[in-house]
């Protein structure tokens, strides 16, 4: 898998990863990361990228839809991209 491809997945489960009132929908991931690749991509470049990583994370299983949630192996997974053993009580992106 390409770098780009991995860190969009990455980036998308540490998104998911705090706990939120309302888990975001994919308009609200795409506008929450697109901030970390607009001098790299445009924003029908990015959406392509981040549409793929979505794909790829529910087809392997990491995570599930309607809402976005994640596996216990896309936490670990979160987890171990954001080089912690776990999120600090209440940490919420709200």
């Amino acid at each position: 898998m390409k770098k780009m491809a991995r860190l969009v997945e990455d980036l998308i489960l540490g998104r998911l990863l705090a706990a939120s009132k309302k888990p975001p929908g994919a308009a609200e991931i795409e506008k929450d990361l697109y901030r970390f690749f607009d001098d790299r991509l445009s924003a029908g470049e990015f959406k392509s990228e981040l549409d793929g990583a979505i794909e790829r994370l529910l087809e392997s299983g990491g995570l599930l839809k309607r809402p976005f949630r994640l596996t216990d192996s896309a936490r670990q997974r979160a987890l171990a991209f954001l080089q912690i053993d776990s999120l600090l009580a209440k940490t919420t992106c709200d």
